[in-house]
This record gives C-alpha cells, structure tokens and sequence, in this order.
C-alpha cells in the first residue's frame, strides 16, 4: 500500500504539476489532483508511520513517534514561505512541492521496500 499510495501521489501530483505550468489547470481539474494526491497521502501517512514504529525497539517507540511527529511538523514549516516565496500568481510552486515530496516518498518506499527484502528473505 505504501508504494501504490506513493504512486498515486506522483501520478496526481504530476498531472497537476504540468497543468499548471502549461495554464491549463481548472478549478475542477485542481480539486480533483488534490484529492487524488491527498487520498494517496492516507495511504502512505499511516503505512509508513506503523513500518517505522515496528522496526523500532519496545523502549523506543515513543521517542520514534514523536520524532516522526515532530519532523512533519517541520517539513510543512519549512516547506510553507519556500512555497510562498516563490511566487503567488500561479499554483505552480505548490504543485512542484507536492510532486517532489511524492517523488521522495515513491522514492523511499521502495529502497524501505528493498531494504526490507533483503533482511528478511523468503
């Protein structure tokens, strides 16, 4: 699930990446990328969150949590004035962020993926 929501997310991500570079990004072709990309998020989020908790020892599993909580909180800081910054004419800088991050979680699932494999094979 973690690698399909994370392809989804790059797929949405890059229709609405191109279609607001091109101009041609509608209000419903918006709201439907950004569903798409949102809906691939809660595949991802809960997935990747409970993999890295289970690899984590007994006594530190709280300290991973909040570690992983901690760190979305500051990507979504420190992503927010880049995006704003950027530019507020157009949905461009937003929809690059959306596709990057989705292209680093694709990215990433499948080396956790591989990883995972590898230490436990069949």
């Amino acid at each position: 699930m973690l690698v399909v929501g994370a392809a989804l997310g790059v797929a949405s991500a890059t229709v609405m990446t191109v279609s607001a570079a091109t101009g041609i990004l509608s209000i419903p072709l918006f709201l439907g990328c950004a569903f798409a990309t949102m809906g691939a998020a809660g595949l991802t989020f809960g997935n990747a969150n409970a993999l890295g908790l289970a690899r984590a020892t007994p006594r530190n599993r709280g300290a991973g949590a909040a570690l992983m909580g901690t760190s979305q909180f500051a990507v979504g800081a420190l992503i927010t004035p880049v995006v704003g910054l950027w530019g507020e004419e157009t949905a461009v800088p937003m929809a690059c962020v959306m596709l990057v991050g989705a292209l680093l979680s694709l990215t990433l699932g499948i080396a956790s993926n591989r990883a995972s494999a590898r230490s436990h094979p069949s």
